[in-house]
């Protein structure tokens, strides 16, 4: 007796599994290195382009005097909304008084290259009398949150 057989093949799963992820970076809001003041007697401001920081320098104001200085911050993001907001700080408010036009609004820089120009007053509203009184520190932070509803900024 002669026996024959045959092989079965099954067939085969391949199969390829992992992950993709997005490259962790910061949110690309800066400063172009635009800058205004409106007196250059009395206030220097200053950012260089492209870059986190800016300065600003108010020297010889009077009683009630003010002076503004204005940067421009630019959103160099492609598809990404940036939400600003600010936290201002003034060391001698009874002094001095310093405000921006962002004060506690928010404002949205819509994607690719929208910009938004940030104009910080500075007025003496009461005469030193003893040399501690004579100056008041700034501090401006700007925070730049990334977003992805664009009808916030009304971006099209």
């Amino acid at each position: 007796v002669l026996g024959v057989g045959y092989a079965v093949i099954n067939s085969t799963v391949l199969n390829i599994g992992g992950e993709a992820a997005a490259k962790t970076e910061d949110l690309q809001v800066v400063f172009t290195g635009d800058t205004d003041v409106s007196n250059s007697d009395k206030v220097t401001a200053t950012a260089k382009a492209n870059s986190l920081f800016g300065e600003i320098s108010v020297r010889d104001l009077t009683l009630n005097e003010s002076v503004t200085a204005t940067y421009t911050i630019k959103n160099e993001e492609v598809d990404v909304l940036a939400k600003l907001t600010q936290v201002l700080k003034n060391s001698n408010p009874s002094h001095f008084s310093v405000t921006t036009n962002l004060d506690s609004s928010t404002y949205y820089l819509c994607p690719l290259n929208d910009t938004y120009d940030l104009i910080v007053t500075v007025t003496m509203i009461k005469t030193p009398i003893v040399s501690a009184d004579n100056s008041t520190e700034i501090n401006i932070d700007l925070t730049a949150t990334p977003g992805n509803d664009l009808t916030l900024g009304n971006c099209s």
